[in-house]
């Protein structure tokens, strides 16, 4: 997660804690000067393995 101002770090953390509740994924956080467009305050990039769906073929 890069975040541009250090003050929102916590509601950052509270968000991602609520989402990933008693199993969260490892994850970095890191204050940049920043990101492509001046509004933006949050970017989370991730990453995620999604079985195949089996079709019973």
């Amino acid at each position: 997660m890069l975040l541009t101002d250090f003050d929102d770090q916590q509601a950052v953390g509270a968000v991602h804690a609520r989402f990933f509740g008693d199993a969260p994924p490892v994850a970095t956080m890191a204050g940049v000067a920043w990101l492509c467009r001046r509004e933006w305050k949050v970017e989370v990039e991730a990453e995620a393995i999604v079985p195949a769906h089996d079709t019973g073929e």
